[in-house]
């Protein structure tokens, strides 16, 4: 068999398959007419688990939420001094504090 013969017959075969795929080809009509097929029993069951796990990761945040505000009111409630006087007290003590450095800045500019 020579090299030419052997060239012939690869192009026989390509043509052929390429023949071969221009018949089974579809058109963009014929593929855009047929209605998408979808299980519907695993898209129910699917959305079914969402809901289910949405409601129980609802469940999960409200109790976390509710143990840290427990342990919140009982950290508050051992303090000898509550916070509200805490804060008061610091305020104070800003206020104070602001009104001497003031006073300092006035004595300091004057002399």
């Amino acid at each position: 068999m020579n090299g030419a013969t052997l060239s012939s017959g690869i192009t026989r075969a390509l043509r052929r398959q390429e023949k071969k795929a221009e018949e089974n080809k579809m058109t963009a009509n014929e593929v855009s007419s047929q209605p998408v097929q979808v299980n519907r029993g695993l898209l129910i069951t699917g959305a079914v688990l969402v809901g289910v796990g949405g409601v129980l990761g609802a469940a999960g945040l409200l109790l976390g939420s509710l143990a840290v505000v427990s342990a919140t009111r009982r950290w508050v409630n051992q303090l000898d001094t509550p916070p509200s006087e805490m804060a008061r007290q610091a305020l104070h003590q800003a206020r104070a504090a602001t009104s001497a450095a003031a006073e300092a800045w006035r004595v300091e500019g004057s002399s």
